[in-house]
Formats: structure tokens, C-alpha cells, sequence
């Protein structure tokens, strides 16, 4: 995926591309690699249970803790020459336009000894710096990508607050200074998400994200099994950095609900009109890219809503 949208960038400058592209990167392509880089997965689920994947023949191939290796080892080398060419994701030019769609630190140089520095902490922040030296004062233009996951952005050029179209998903500043600064500001909000109602196995579920991140439950942090906890669709969300937790992630809280659990010895089938007593609880979530990486037990992304 993370292929393909970079080649549909280089046809047309459309945001959508650049928005999937970062999903993959920060989320389903990061997630097939442990964190000390040596463990693996081939089947990056949205919901596991080392139970379910034990005793449930159709759901074997569900590792939750990452394979070491495979006898047939295909893609994590293909994720290693992903990570290590993420250089060449960062920008595409098209002309006289740069377009700077990944919000990833560098220091990049183009032609006419014009250059970039971008440098930021995300996805942990929204605040984005842009560096760009040009001695040849190059007219051109410089695209940057508006996320659809932010609603509102602040912009300034040179100190200046500025207010640009968003086109396509993209803003475009004419440079042709000496030394130009940039500084974007993203709403790094903690969003409630819902999938399309055609979707019959999200149907009534949501999830977690805040900017590009994608946000998963699992049973080191939270009391099993995950399938009690409830979700609004407006919950209050707490955000914090840990940077002792998982080689430093940022943390989210989410007010939930928690049933209790049926007694053992109860009925298979009740009464639905019967109240189920449940519990108000926070629901600690880390980023899905980092789960896996503790104690083996339940994950869950899409959670009842």
C-alpha cells in the first residue's frame, strides 16, 4: 500500500495519496517490526486473542507476539527496504513544485543547491518547522500537505501569520527568497473514529486515533477480556508522552464503560431487558505499531461503541 500510494503521487498531487501513505508508514507497515527490529509479523490483525489463536484452527495464522523468522521471508525484507528508503517518501517534484507530504525530520537538497530542513517531534506533535535556503532565489512553489485528520492548521511564513486555500489537500507557498521560514501548527486532537456503515464487521465500533496515529487497547494495560469495555462516540480523551513506556510513545486515555461479567453458573441466554451492571473506567491506549512488543495477551482497535 505504502508502494502503490507513493506511485499515485507521482501522477497527481492529491492529498488523499499522501494521507493513506502516512497511515501505512505510521501504523500497518511500522507494526509488522518489533521494537528491537529482529521480530516479525506476516498478519497485522485489528483484534487478537493468544486463546482464540491457539485453540481456533481458522485463526492460527494470528500471531500475537512477532516471529523471529519465517521459512519463507519475504516481507520483512521488504520492510526493511522500505524503512531504510523512507528518504525517497518525504517529497515529490513535479516541475517547479515541491510537494512536502510527510512530516518526518530530514535535511533534503534539490536541485540548484535549494534546500529543506524540516524539523518537528512528530507524530507526537503537530508543530511542523520548514528551513529553506535558496541562493539562487529559485522561483518555486512548495506544497504542503493538510491532513484529513486536521480539521484546523495555523500557519506562518517568516514570523507572518498567513491564511492559504487548501487544494486538494494541499497549501502551496511561491518561494523565491534567500531564506524562507515556515512554521505549521497541526490539531493534534484525540478523535473518536467510526468505519463506513457498509462495513458490517465495524458496524457499531469505534476507534481511537490522534493525528496519524492509530491507537490500540491491550490486556498488559487494561483488566481482559477487552470485548466488556464501551466507547462514546464523544468520550472525554487524556493524552500524555511516556517516554519510559515502549521506547517512548504518547499515551491515551479514553473514558470508557466496563460490564461486568455474567456469573459462570448463569444462564447462556437472558432476557435482554435485564440491566447489566457495569463500571466507569479509562481505557489505556498505546499506539497499535507498538503492541506485541509485553506480555502476550488481548488487543483490540475497534472497540464497541
Amino acid at each position: 500500500m505504502s508502494f502503490f500510494a507513493r506511485q499515485m503521487l507521482n501522477i497527481h498531487a492529491k492529498g488523499e495519496y499522501a494521507d493513506v501513505l502516512e497511515k501505512e508508514l505510521f501504523n500497518g507497515a511500522l507494526s509488522g517490526m518489533a521494537l528491537d527490529g529482529k521480530h516479525f509479523f506476516y498478519v497485522n490483525p485489528l483484534e487478537a486473542d493468544p486463546v482464540a489463536s491457539k485453540g481456533n484452527p481458522g485463526k492460527s495464522h494470528v500471531l500475537t507476539h512477532r516471529a523471529d523468522w519465517f521459512g519463507c521471508a519475504c516481507c520483512p525484507a521488504n520492510l526493511a527496504r522500505l524503512i531504510a528508503s523512507v528518504d525517497e517518501y518525504l517529497y515529490t517534484v513535479n516541475g517547479n513544485t515541491i510537494l512536502s507530504h510527510q512530516f518526518i525530520s530530514n535535511d533534503a537538497e534539490f536541485d540548484d543547491g535549494l534546500k529543506i530542513s524540516q524539523t518537528n517531534h512528530f507524530p507526537w506533535s503537530g508543530d511542523i518547522h520548514y528551513e529553506i535556503a535558496n541562493p539562487d532565489e529559485k522561483s518555486f512553489k512548495l506544497g504542503i500537505r493538510i491532513p484529513d485528520w486536521s480539521a484546523d492548521f495555523d500557519l506562518e511564513i517568516d514570523g507572518v501569520s498567513t491564511t492559504l486555500p487548501v487544494d486538494d489537500g494541499f497549501i502551496y507557498i511561491n518561494v523565491d527568497a534567500k531564506s524562507t521560514t515556515i512554521d505549521l501548527k497541526l490539531d493534534m486532537d484525540v478523535k473518536i473514529m467510526r468505519a463506513s456503515n457498509r462495513v458490517s464487521d465495524d458496524f457499531g465500533k469505534v476507534a481511537v486515533q490522534r493525528g496519524p496515529i492509530v491507537y490500540a487497547a491491550e490486556e498488559a494495560d487494561n483488566e481482559a477480556p477487552l470485548a466488556s469495555y464501551e466507547v462514546a462516540a464523544d468520550a472525554k480523551a487524556d493524552y500524555h508522552f511516556d517516554e519510559k513506556l515502549l521506547d517512548g510513545v504518547g499515551v491515551v486515555k479514553v473514558a470508557a464503560q466496563r460490564q461486568k461479567l455474567d456469573s459462570k453458573d448463569a444462564l447462556l441466554y437472558v432476557d435482554a431487558s435485564q440491566p447489566v451492571e457495569s463500571e466507569s473506567v479509562d481505557l489505556k491506549m498505546v499506539p497499535y505499531y507498538a503492541w506485541a512488543n509485553r506480555d502476550n495477551g488481548q488487543m483490540r482497535v475497534w472497540l464497541n461503541k
